[in-house]
Order: C-alpha cells, then structure tokens, then sequence
C-alpha cells in the first residue's frame, strides 16, 4: 500500500530501537487512481525482527518468504483514517514502552 514516496523515521542508532521503524504516505487510498479513495491509510509502524516466529516477513501471497522470493513487511500497527500524513518525527523519549512514540503531521 506504499504507493507514494513514504517519509520515514526511526530511533537512534545508538538507542535500542526493538526492530521499529515508521512510514508516512500523503496517500489517500485511490488505487494508484482506479478506485474512489477510501481514506483508510495514515502512519504505519513496522517491526524489522528477523524472528520466523513472529512473520514479519511475508510473500505476495501472505505466506512466509523464503530468501528466493520477495519479501514484504507486515505492518505491526497503523493509525486508520489520516491519510495526508506529510512528515513524521520520533520522540526520542525514553520512558515510554518501547521507545515507540511517533509525532505525525497531517496536511488537512
């Protein structure tokens, strides 16, 4: 469903990121302009842990990727409905679970 040109944000390098990273897409759902939008995108939060029991990896099919195939990130979290997302910052914040705190700026 990146079919814009995501803005992208992860935490510090030298701070435990567990695996997390966001995206952004000013995108409001049309398919690539084939369908009336839906509106239903907005910040997407993915988890890049290698684990296999965790599928954070999968195929055009949804199944599990093996290395001889392309694999797609399964997105860990979304906030539904904000689609002019235009930039997206992390709070390096500490405190909070997981490190996890994202600040989004939405263009409407």
């Amino acid at each position: 469903f990146n079919s814009v040109p995501p803005e992208i944000s992860g935490r510090d390098p030298a701070r435990e990121t567990f695996n997390y990273f966001a995206v952004c897409n000013d995108n409001r759902n049309d398919y690539m302009g084939t369908k009336e939008p839906n509106h239903f995108m907005g910040p997407t939060l993915y988890d890049t842990d290698p684990d296999p029991s965790k599928r954070n990896l999968v195929n055009r099919l949804g199944e599990p990727c093996t290395t001889s195939e392309r694999c797609y990130f399964l997105h860990a979290d979304m906030l539904h409905e904000s689609p002019s997302c235009i930039g997206l910052v992390h709070d390096p914040e500490v405190e909070t679970a997981y490190g996890t705190v994202y600040w989004a700026f939405d263009s409407d």
